[in-house]
């Protein structure tokens, strides 16, 4: 009947259809998105450092992984956008970790920029040996890494079992859409100062890496692979930093200074050995002279 309100007909066998001709016409009165936007492919020489890094294990995102086997029941909740599909997932805490994980995932091709071979400093350890102090930093920014008299202030970052797969996904998308790559940048440089479980020890006693992950061998494993692949930013963040470090490591006095301290006044027990061995010598050299004076005059 002409100017009736009647409902449109529902398909009984697909109760979707409605909601799919609701949402075409939603989706046709949008805006178009900016062309800037999209979903970039790792290079080869990142993804072979760990593939798993960048491969979704519930849901894909973008076309690559589109059809993939293992994603067929995620597709289908795909197509479900109303709120009450949506709390379904969100309120299981097992697909809801699984889901956050795969959209955290890039898929980057990175743009080449300067290797920064000729910046070099030495790792945590071996600035240690040389008289440099580790604090922890108390500033929020993670980039806010300061080295003022002698001390090294570096804020803490967390490390556990997701670190690696969000850190990875990082890079590889800051470098293909950033110019200047501060995450690439902090990396390389804690690739510098972590080589080893010695240098995850001292770094962990600071304060300054909180190891969650148990295994200090792991953790320092993390930060030499996320290096691999990494290129820096032309005006590295961290250069004169760099340049600093190699500085005050270069002097003489610094490092004797720094061994006294770390080998004989290091505990209470050492220092009051040392103190005393010195006392003795003294008074040895007393009686010595004190012989040596009453032989002459006999």
């Amino acid at each position: 009947m002409e100017g009736s309100n009647q409902a449109a007909p529902v398909d009984i066998e697909n109760p979707y259809i409605p909601l799919e001709t609701s949402m075409r016409q939603e989706l046709g009165r949008l805006s178009p998105s900016s062309s800037s936007c999209c979903i970039y492919r790792v290079p080869e020489r990142l993804r072979l450092v760990n593939e798993n890094a960048y491969t979704p294990q519930v849901v894909s995102i973008g076309p690559l992984h589109h059809g993939k086997k293992g994603f067929e029941a995620m597709e289908e909740h795909k197509k479900r956008t109303p709120r009450k599909e949506n709390d379904r997932i969100f309120n299981k805490p097992v697909m809801f970790h699984d889901l956050m994980t795969d959209i955290s995932l890039c898929q980057s091709e990175v743009v080449p920029s300067i290797r920064l071979d000729n910046l070099t400093t030495p790792s945590g350890t071996e600035l240690y040996q040389a008289g440099v102090k580790f604090k922890v930093g108390s500033r929020k920014n993670i980039f806010d890494i300061r080295f003022t008299d002698g001390i090294l202030e570096i804020p803490k970052i967390r490390v556990e079992d997701h670190t690696e797969i969000s850190l990875r996904n990082l890079l590889a998308f800051e470098q293909c859409h950033y110019q200047h790559c501060y995450v690439c940048d902090y990396m390389m440089m804690m690739d510098r100062f972590v080589n080893n479980a010695s240098d995850v020890d001292l770094l962990v006693d600071r304060g300054i890496i909180e190891n969650v992950l148990g295994d200090r061998k792991e953790v320092a494993a993390l930060f030499n692979n996320l290096g691999i692949g990494i290129f820096g930013s032309p005006d590295f963040t961290f250069a004169n930093l760099y340049q600093d470090l190699n500085r005050y490591c270069s002097s003489t006095s610094h490092k004797r200074m720094a061994n006294l301290r770390q080998n004989y006044f290091n505990t209470p027990w050492r220092t009051l050995s040392v103190i005393a061995a010195v006392v003795l010598l003294i008074l040895t050299l007393i009686q010595t002279v004190c012989s040596i004076i009453s032989a002459a005059r006999a």
